[in-house]
């Protein structure tokens, strides 16, 4: 979403702060040239596997960018007061969402385990929410393993993406272990709970991508950054614009005439749609900012170019931000 605003605020020594610019015009983002997917197709060949009957719809671009999972409602009853032997009394409960194929699965402790003591692992059976269909025809199978002692989750899921026209089919495997926040109900015996954890899998084919996802743009998740973004406003927070002149002396005489050294323009200001704010320290007429918001690996980043007519006393802003903050899944 790119935002411009051209509107006059006059600048002077009263002008109280913060300002608030809010007559902004809007564009919609486009994707590049020649393209109309979200991320591009692996290339062929794929996984040779059948997919009868043909999916209703393909997963492939979600599956290669966001091959996560939300573990919510994770219900954990230690068999023992050491809360890590494995008995005949020991659950485990949970319900896991694929963000890539907007399906629930509900996993359970079922008894089987290995180790004993500290090494105890417990293994976890996974089956669909029947009440959801699954119009992708993902086949998902799940490997997933719970160690009470460190209360590290280890998460495996196979599955099939491929296209309803029946031209390609890829496989697919992502993985990741993390640790579930469970708080428990008194030291010894007692249920442990979690509400929710977004576990970012790492997708190990049909492309090898660690890490596989691409982190959000600052404050794409903001509540409400999607809805506020369709009438867009900053406020300015500090404005300083200063000007450095020299003249040179010799012999107590000044030579020629004076001389512009330096010009510079701080401003701060923030976007009121999803609370980022940039400062930024420019020339004379000022550009982009880069004053460390600099973003990770893979990630977009939001852009900001600030401009300021000295003789016209207007500000320019020109913003490119992101809103996931609408996302189904709830990631």
């Amino acid at each position: 979403m790119v935002l411009d605003d051209k509107t006059t605020y006059a600048c002077d020594v009263s002008t109280p702060l913060p300002v608030t610019a809010a007559t902004a015009k809007w564009t919609s983002p486009t994707l590049p040239t020649g393209s109309a997917q979200l991320v591009p197709r692996p290339s062929p060949p794929y996984v040779a596997k059948s997919m009868d009957p043909a999916p209703q719809k393909d997963c492939t671009d979600m599956s290669l960018a966001h091959p996560d999972w939300t573990v919510n409602d994770a219900v954990y009853v230690p068999g023992s007061a050491s809360g890590i032997d494995v008995t005949e009394s020991t659950s485990l409960n949970l319900t896991l969402t694929s963000r890539a194929l907007s399906l629930g699965f509900q996993c359970r402790f079922t008894g089987n385990a290995t180790g004993t003591g500290d090494a105890t692992v417990l293994q976890l059976s996974c089956s669909r929410d029947s009440s959801t269909p699954d119009p992708y025809g993902s086949q998902s199978v799940f490997a997933i393993e719970y160690k009470p002692s460190d209360k590290s989750l280890k998460i495996r899921h196979d599955w099939l993406c491929g296209d309803p026209a029946g031209k390609y089919i890829a496989d697919y495997r992502a993985s990741k272990t993390v640790t579930i926040p469970f708080t428990c109900a008194g030291d010894a015996g007692g249920v442990c709970r979690t509400t929710k954890v977004v576990v970012r899998g790492e997708l190990l084919r049909s492309l090898k991508l660690t890490p596989s996802f691409f982190p959000a743009p600052p404050n794409a998740d903001t509540k409400g950054c999607t809805a506020n973004s369709a009438a867009p406003a900053w406020v300015i927070s500090r404005f300083l614009y200063t000007e450095i002149s020299s003249i040179l002396i010799f012999n107590g005489a000044q030579l020629g005439g004076t001389a512009d050294v330096a010009k510079t323009l701080e401003v701060e200001l923030r976007n009121t749609a999803n609370n980022f704010t940039e400062s930024c320290r420019l020339g004379s007429e000022g550009g982009r900012c880069l004053n460390g918001n600099y973003p990770a690996e893979g990630q977009r980043s939001i852009e900001t170019h600030v401009r300021f007519n000295l003789a016209e006393s207007n500000v320019s802003v020109n913003q490119t931000w992101y809103c996931n903050d609408t996302e189904t899944s709830g990631l």
